[in-house]
């Protein structure tokens, strides 16, 4: 983006957070709510956002509530947002809302839609790879065999993006 980390960290706080609520509280669906997840998805990769509890929080009611969304651009962003957060949250597995957030990655990985698997597929890696202990890797009724096939089922006869992300999701959990 045009705005490095440095270059947040100068904002003052009010302008931060008058910008942080404009794209967490838009309701709605179509290219403005895909957009705000856009915006989102970009933010959580700064420091300064990554580390506040109230705006991770938000962000994954946000991510988790765009399931449902019948907008393909909607969820192709909101499964975006999904990976760059389990990418970027430090702590992912003491956070206590870790189950929405591997249930959500399962959610997108299932996805008919390429972009939603895809970025579903490399959620789900970063998920996995994060978990402390073997307890951790079920999600909802789903247990470690059942998410590694969804994996594994990425592999072939897809598009080269699916595949590629779930050969780094399968080295993210060996890692």
């Amino acid at each position: 983006g045009i705005m490095s980390e440095s270059q947040w960290e100068k904002l003052p706080p009010k302008a931060l957070d008058l910008m942080a609520n404009f794209v967490l509280d838009l309701t709605g669906s179509g290219m403005p709510q895909s957009i705000a997840l856009k915006a989102i998805g970009s933010m959580i990769t700064f420091g300064i956002f990554n580390k506040n509890i109230g705006f991770v929080n938000k962000a994954i009611h946000k991510i988790v509530n765009c399931r449902s969304d019948c907008n393909i651009l909607v969820t192709t962003k909101a499964s975006w947002a999904l990976a760059n957060l389990c990418y970027c949250l430090e702590d992912l597995s003491k956070h206590p809302l870790y189950a929405e957030l591997g249930q959500s990655a399962l959610w997108y990985a299932k996805s008919q839609k390429e972009k939603v698997a895809s970025n579903g597929i490399r959620a789900l890696g970063y998920f996995l790879k994060k978990a402390e202990s073997e307890g951790q890797f079920q999600i909802g009724k789903e247990n470690l065999d059942s998410v590694l096939n969804v994996i594994v089922s990425h592999l072939t006869g897809k598009s080269t993006k699916i595949a590629w992300n779930a050969c780094v999701a399968i080295g993210n959990i060996l890692t």
